[in-house]
């Protein structure tokens, strides 16, 4: 990825960005207030399972200002198999109730015979969950979201359609923004994706 990224920069904006490779589960190498604005995306905070509070930390202390945040959506993952799998190998809901519980999967051995295709261990988050832990450590959440809502019910084909004519596009994604964000449908998000956005800022000192 780190090469991909190299050759498909910007030559005029090159100088001003350097891409490194690091663990987000084992914290930066980064002085506090580094970076203007710290982007997590695609939910690597998710897969920190079992110290997700330590990562939001170190996330926000190199942030000088703004942090945006992208996570599995805790009742959206549920949605997503509505117990499925719990049913077709167990008989009855057992991974789906611990999820429900705690928002954690662990993936064990069995789970992975079972499902080769099994993502690792991960924790989803509820949007207050996810805004209490950000404004705990020191942050006013400025916007919050549940990207891909809308869109998740919707036939691909017919989007497929629409994204040929660019005006009606730029409207539906205009439309979709503003439905995504509404507090009754924050729990849903998309389907395999992050599915549970935060914009937050810094307080001040």
């Amino acid at each position: 990825m780190i090469e991909i990224a190299n050759q498909r920069i910007n030559p005029e904006i090159s100088e001003n960005i350097i891409f490194i490779k690091s663990d987000i589960s084992q914290g930066f190498d980064y002085d506090d207030n580094t970076f203007d604005i710290v982007l997590c995306l695609d939910s690597p905070l998710s897969f920190c399972y079992d110290n997700y509070i330590e990562v939001i930390k170190e996330l926000i202390r190199i942030s000088k200002s703004k942090i945006i945040l992208c996570v599995v959506n805790k009742y959206g993952v549920i949605l997503e198999d509505a117990g499925g799998f719990d049913l077709e190998y167990f008989g009855k809901l057992k991974t789906i109730k611990e999820i429900y519980r705690t928002g954690t999967l662990l993936v064990d051995e069995e789970m992975k015979k079972l499902e080769p295709g099994l993502m690792p261990s991960w924790h989803a988050f509820t949007p207050q969950e996810l805004e209490i832990l950000v404004r705990e450590n020191g942050c006013q959440v400025m916007r919050i979201s549940a990207p891909g809502t809308f869109a998740r019910f919707m036939n691909v084909e017919l989007l497929k359609k629409l994204i040929l004519n660019q005006e009606n596009y730029l409207d539906f994604l205009n439309f979709v923004e503003e439905f995504d964000k509404q507090k009754e449908i924050l729990g849903v998000g998309a389907i395999y994706a992050g599915g549970l956005l935060l914009s937050a800022r810094k307080n001040r000192n």
